[in-house]
């Protein structure tokens, strides 16, 4: 009796199915890296933007006067950047200077996120 060799030619199924599921297992973790470093530089932009609206919005509040110093209490737009508000806060500190506090708010992928920065006003 003589064994006759199976001459393979091409893939089997199996071969395919097993093929699929490496490549899957590499793959799903990559793009998920890519979709996480994504989010994460939209987020860093939106920050950055943000630091730099309430940078502006304190340099508005050192060149007004001491007396014409407000508080802004409720959520206000910014007029040329959609999607970011900011509030201002006035704490007297004593009665030649007032910390004024700036705060910007905005979205992200995972909710809503502020940036706030702070001065020392002092009466001149």
């Amino acid at each position: 009796m003589t064994v006759k060799s199976i001459n393979r030619k091409g893939f089997i199924f199996l071969d395919l199915v097993f093929s699929i599921t490496i490549f899957s297992l590499v793959l799903i973790p990559v793009l998920n890296m890519m979709l996480g470093s994504t989010l994460n530089s939209a987020a860093a932009k939106k920050t950055d933007i943000a630091v730099n609206l309430a940078q502006m919005k304190l340099e508005e509040y050192r060149n007004t006067g001491f007396g014409e110093l407000l508080p802004v209490e409720e959520k206000t737009a910014f007029e040329d950047h959609p999607g970011f508000t900011y509030t201002v806060g006035l704490v007297q500190d004593g009665r030649i200077s007032r910390v004024v506090t700036v705060t910007v708010f905005f979205q992200t992928a995972s909710g809503e996120k502020s940036v706030a920065l702070s001065m020392e006003r002092i009466k001149r």
